[in-house]
């Protein structure tokens, strides 16, 4: 597990949930804020459903089949996007709480099939630099940077 730093960066602007994410809803939100860059929209959608689902999935323990058929999401689950610059490059901060302290398992290779799932986070491993998670006060956060060609636009 790589521990993020908060320091080191200039949000350039940010935006996050009031309410549990839908992982539908965090894909077009994605897409909207990088809606100038298609070519880095589909990984960044990716990964920001990968954490948003393993938020309901590994941090409130709920079913594939549970979450599908929800109609409200729970607010435990609070998504956090942010472009910010580090130095003369700029990346798109994608931060995912949820109650559980719990680290992810990060280890998990892409070859790995043993299980039937689990090898999103060696994709998001392998593909970005910068992710990891944070423990806070009521559970964790799991972050990765994604970046980009210039500032996001909202």
């Amino acid at each position: 597990m790589i521990e993020v730093s908060e320091r080191g960066f200039t949000c350039v602007g940010s935006w996050h949930t009031r309410r549990g994410p839908q992982p539908a809803a965090s894909r077009r939100l994605v897409k909207i804020l990088l809606a100038g860059q298609p070519d880095r929209e589909d990984l960044a959608t990716l990964v920001v459903t990968e954490l948003v689902t393993n938020a309901y999935r590994h941090g409130l323990n709920l079913t594939d089949e549970e979450i599908q058929s929800m109609d409200a999401f729970p607010a435990d689950v609070v998504l956090k996007l942010a472009g910010i610059r580090r130095g003369k490059s700029y990346y798109l901060r994608i931060e995912v709480y949820d109650p559980n302290p719990t680290p992810p398992d990060w280890a998990r290779g892409l070859d790995d099939h043993s299980a039937l799932d689990g090898r999103g986070l060696a994709m998001i491993r392998e593909q970005l630099a910068l992710y990891g998670a944070i423990s806070t006060k009521s559970g964790k956060c799991v972050v990765a940077e994604y970046e980009l060609d210039h500032p996001t636009s909202s």
